[in-house]
């Protein structure tokens, strides 16, 4: 494998699947998403959790079904105060993953120079689709 050339080190190109989605765009309104660039997953998580969860508690209290159907139905309980923050930690740790692995299929000189260009044209495309960051 050929070591990279200088021209390959440049800055890396800017990689991210969420940072363009619509959803990012609407927690970012809503201030679940710093607008500094931060993502403030713990405080995500905990909103969408209790967001999804709490409606649950509250429509087992105004039944009279909260203590004993509550046993019953557990994975309900666990889907939503455990999977739902779990997801949207994975979606925070996905991010910061590619955004560094991405470019370094560029710098490393990983790809040869029609597969770079490929991956290159792959990556301005889903720019110009709006799916990365331009």
């Amino acid at each position: 494998m050929s070591e990279p050339s200088h021209d390959d080190r440049e800055a890396p190109l800017a990689f991210s699947l969420i940072r363009r989605d619509p959803l990012f765009r609407l927690q970012q309104a809503v201030g679940l998403i710093l607008r500094d660039g931060g993502l403030a997953v713990a405080r995500r998580a905990a909103l969408i959790a209790a967001f999804t969860w709490l409606p649950l508690v509250a429509w087992a209290i105004a039944t009279g079904r909260a203590l004993g159907h509550s046993v019953e139905h557990f994975g309900v309980h666990v889907r939503s105060l455990v999977a739902i923050p779990l997801l949207v930690l994975a979606d925070a740790t996905t991010h910061t993953t590619l955004s560094r692995v991405a470019p370094y299929f560029i710098t490393s000189g990983l790809l040869d120079e029609s597969t770079r260009l490929r991956y290159e044209a792959l990556l301005s495309a889903a720019t110009a689709l709006g799916v990365l960051e331009p």
